[in-house]
């Protein structure tokens, strides 16, 4: 007679815990451990194919796309992509996006695109879960495919739109300052194709930045319609760079105005970023940032308050021999110690970038540096200025770009 040998029971973990525990693996052991058994392939796929990063033509784009083929049940996976290249935007990427049904990050970098219908139709349209969207440095390949005219007067939304998003957080910038670059970089044609796709309703972080021009003052549509919802905005202003196309500037006032008028709209927010470019080109100290300033101050001034949620103002300013109009400084300080007013209010955060003028004849220009300036000598005159925040309850930062702390030392 024979005695079957009795079955042994092997503990068996939830699967929830596999799941917790590839959150904190790197690629390398996600990638051995789809080949360990099936059941743990889910898992580790999950969190493997969560952000992914490639340039057109790489080993890693070529690895994605024949990944997607063979299974493209892969694609729900992918919450975040990113794509950085110089290369013109190949139409046949436009078949991957169908499969990435949960994506909610796109991060753009340095693309050429024919068109920005390729860019909105043929990209944005494909991922209804869209949340989080960052374009910077886009270029246009044929300007002939842009309508390049731009209106007297802000967009209106679109009431009739065959694509949606709902996007969270938006990001648009032409980092530098190159005329070459942003030339072909159309923000009103931008704009209308974006207000067309996505009605602004969900949007709680805007940060814009367009370099030495007048790009901001067409983006003031897309604040106008998130005015309900928007929470933290970052803008970037340049040095007296107003376009001479929009009737509702008064060019005779200051003509920053009309850009906090668009901003005093957004009763939610919370985190208000400014950065003021003044040209690099004008040999001069005085620059016009006190305009900016001016129209700040006069906003937050107003006898109703706008951002009664306001918790957090940063300045990004330069410095180029002269410190803050501590006059403005008193005036910025009156409403947000005022807790009747700003109750939420809690920190002022100043980032000065110091300037020194280099160069010879025609050439000359202010480029960030050091120059004979100390550092704390730099860094009191800038806290003496907002003195009139001392004593209060609301902490002053005063600080400099990293990497100009870490590149160029002051002499001594």
């Amino acid at each position: 007679m024979s005695v079957s040998s009795p079955s042994v029971m092997h503990p068996t973990l939830p699967i929830e815990i596999f799941y917790h525990t590839c959150e904190h693996l790197d690629l390398r052991t996600l990638r051995d451990i789809c080949l360990t058994g099936r059941a743990l392939v889910s898992p580790a796929r999950t969190h493997l194919f969560r952000q992914i990063s490639f340039r057109f033509g790489s080993m890693t784009a070529k690895h994605v796309a024949q990944a997607l083929s063979f299974d493209p049940s892969i694609g729900v996976f992918v919450r975040e992509l990113t794509i950085a290249d110089e290369l013109v935007w190949p139409s046949t990427m436009n078949s991957l996006f169908p499969l990435l049904s949960n994506l909610r990050a796109l991060f753009m970098h340095k693309l050429v695109f024919n068109s920005l219908d390729g860019l909105f139709q043929g990209v944005l349209s494909a991922i209804p879960t869209l949340k989080v969207l960052e374009c910077d440095r886009l270029w246009i390949d044929s300007c002939t495919n842009l309508a390049h005219s731009r209106p007297s007067s802000p967009l209106s939304l679109s009431s009739s739109s065959s694509y949606a998003i709902a996007l969270d957080s938006l990001t648009v910038t032409t980092s530098g300052t190159f005329d070459s670059i942003i030339s072909s970089f159309d923000s009103s044609a931008f704009v209308h194709h974006l207000l067309r796709m996505n009605q602004m309703t969900c949007l709680t972080s805007l940060r814009l930045s367009f370099g030495m021009t007048d790009h901001l003052f067409y983006w003031m549509p897309v604040v106008d319609a998130a005015h309900r919802t928007l929470k933290m905005l970052n803008i970037t202003i340049s040095d007296r760079a107003i376009p001479a196309d929009i009737s509702l500037i008064d060019k005779s006032a200051n003509p920053y105005r009309y850009i906090f008028d668009t901003i005093a709209k957004a009763h939610r927010l919370s985190t208000l970023i400014i950065n003021c470019y003044p040209s690099k080109s004008v040999h001069a100290q005085t620059v016009h940032t006190n305009e900016v300033l001016d129209a700040l101050c006069t906003l937050l001034n107003r006898r109703q308050t706008p951002f009664p949620d306001l918790s957090s103002l940063h300045l990004h300013v330069v410095d180029r021999g002269q410190v803050i109009d501590p006059e403005f400084v008193r005036a910025l300080a009156r409403p947000l110690t005022d807790r009747a007013r700003y109750p939420a209010f809690t920190r002022v955060i100043v980032e000065v970038c110091p300037q020194v003028w280099r160069g010879h004849g025609n050439r000359s220009k202010w480029i960030p540096g050091w120059g004979s300036v100390d550092k704390k000598k730099l860094q009191a005159g800038w806290r003496g200025a907002f003195s009139a925040l001392e004593g209060t309850d609301i902490a002053l930062h005063i600080q400099f770009p990293p990497t100009l702390s870490s590149r160029m030392r002051p002499r001594r």
